[in-house]
């Protein structure tokens, strides 16, 4: 068994809404992944873009978090991107960091890389234009 200081754990919870269900979000939370400092990570999770909360700076995005993720430690490298089949996707990730936003350019794929320090991370799926679209959210490290 490695040791605490050289993995990471990320843990990934998903709030999935159907047009169907008309009680509100149901949250579905997936076990805990272990990943490695600088391994070759990646997962894919998707649902629908946009939402009825219009912001000054990130479009349409939902009430609710598209996905959570809490990461025990720091990660020196990591890239989350969605892309959609339709709109202007982006990112408003609220973090312990504090709160921004990452608008698609002139294609379907709104990207951020960076350090991501420990802590939980909200990410809604929004988009510029109102649309509601199926996404593709990819998270690599």
């Amino acid at each position: 068994m490695m040791s605490r200081k050289t993995w990471t754990r990320l843990v990934l919870s998903t709030t999935v809404t159907t047009g169907l269900y008309l009680g509100g979000a149901m949250s579905v939370k997936a076990d805990p992944i272990a990943i490695a400092p600088n391994s070759t990570y990646q997962t894919l999770l998707s649902g629908r873009s946009g939402g009825d909360i219009k912001t000054a700076d990130c479009g349409f995005v939902s009430r609710t978090p598209n996905h959570t993720i809490r990461l025990d430690n720091s990660i020196d490298s990591m890239t989350i991107g969605v892309e959609t089949d339709q709109g202007r996707p982006t990112l408003l990730i609220d973090g312990p960091d504090g709160r921004f936003c990452v608008q698609a350019r002139q294609n379907k794929i709104a990207e951020i890389t960076g350090l991501w320090p420990s802590g939980t991370y909200l990410i809604r799926v929004g988009d510029l234009e109102g649309k509601r679209a199926n996404y593709t959210l990819n998270i690599n490290q």
